[in-house]
């Protein structure tokens, strides 16, 4: 004689087993707009791997609505303005290496950046940068993908996960051979995110080859997350 109870809690118990396996897996939303955003030490390939992003979602997925930003916008405006430079070189690495012949002090360019920041974050408001990028991408997010290359303090990494959970992407990419090189920064912009385990990131790239190398490697965490088209 067949015990209905029994039957009934082995049904519903195979049915919730069912949805919970189906949430666990569930693919981020195809459809949806993302924010990617990418941490890593300078020099490690942030801006290759944006690059990499939005050509594989073009060549896939037919998205091409990016728009790149940074936390680190105003502070090069600010710097362009200060020592009368064009806003574009500050994106380049090698002039941010380079001495600023305009400054007293002898300082890098990228030194200028860092200590326009510290003083602007310490006398202006601690969280003055991040709250200015979510504020900006929150009013367009919907019209746009954004990729943002300069993911670099636990107070900005906290403040999109809380304003965008649903749709925030965050990777951290590390180039081994920088921990040998003279490229390692004491700043605290550099590192701030150190003790941030990686299984803290939504994705993990180890930049140690070639860029087509690196290609794959996105193209493959991408695909795991169910955000790329096959």
């Amino acid at each position: 004689k067949l015990d209905t109870q029994k039957y009934s809690n082995k049904v519903l118990n195979s049915t919730l087993n069912k949805i919970y396996n189906y949430l666990k897996e569930k693919p981020f939303n195809k459809n949806k707009n993302y924010i990617f955003a990418i941490s890593g030490k300078r020099g490690s390939g942030k801006n290759e791997v944006s690059n990499i992003i939005q050509e594989l979602l073009s060549e896939h997925n037919n998205v091409h609505n990016f728009k790149e930003e940074s936390f680190a916008k105003p502070i090069k405006e600010a710097a362009a303005i200060l020592y009368n430079r064009d806003y574009e070189n500050f994106n380049s690495r090698d002039f941010k290496e380079l001495f600023c012949s305009s400054d007293p002090k002898g300082r890098t360019h990228r030194e200028l950046l860092q200590q326009i920041g510290d003083a602007l974050s310490k006398n202006v408001d601690y969280n003055i940068f991040t709250n200015c990028l979510i504020d900006k991408i929150s009013k367009y997010n919907h019209v746009y993908n954004i990729v943002i290359t300069d993911l670099r303090f636990k107070r900005e990494k906290e403040a999109l996960e809380e304003k965008f959970k649903d749709n925030l992407i965050t990777i951290r990419v590390i180039r081994p051979d920088l921990n040998n090189s003279d490229k390692v920064d004491s700043h605290i912009s550099e590192n701030d995110l150190n003790d941030v385990l990686n299984d803290r990131f939504n994705i993990v790239i180890y930049n140690d080859g070639s860029l087509n190398c690196l290609k794959t490697k996105v193209k493959e965490e991408l695909l795991k997350l169910g955000i790329l088209n096959k």
